[in-house]
């Protein structure tokens, strides 16, 4: 589970073929590892799990990386002639978001429960 891994297969997903065009998105790696790494169980052992949590953070990177292509580019669309291209950038954002929550839900079960407390009662009489 290293940076260098989560970086290689976010540019698969995001499909940018150069470091040098991908490495402004570094950073989106590091913070979704980070808060990957901080969610999963400390009794579990992850390391079986390793190839998961890579493809889970950089789904998760992938994401953050279409909200901020989407927000920078908005929708478009070009005409000429007969021939029109719309480019929808939701449906993106949205395809972003179910790869990122399959991913999620993989390694759900290596996750910190913290969906569920105990509390005290008192009697009331």
């Amino acid at each position: 589970m290293d940076i260098i891994s989560v970086f290689e297969h976010f540019k698969i997903l995001a499909g940018l073929n150069s470091s040098d065009d991908a490495s402004q998105y570094l950073p989106f790696c590091a913070v979704s590892l980070a808060t990957i790494s901080a969610k999963l169980n400390p009794n579990i052992d992850a390391s079986s799990a390793g190839a998961l949590i890579v493809a889970a953070a950089a789904a998760d990177a992938y994401y953050h990386y279409i909200l901020t292509t989407a927000a920078k580019d908005g929708d478009a669309s070009f005409s000429a002639g007969d021939i029109k291209v719309n480019k929808n950038s939701s449906a993106a954002v949205n395809s972003a978001k179910e790869i990122k929550e399959n991913s999620l839900n993989a390694i759900s079960h290596l996750f910190v429960d913290d969906a569920f407390d105990f509390i005290s009662t008192e009697d009331v009489v």
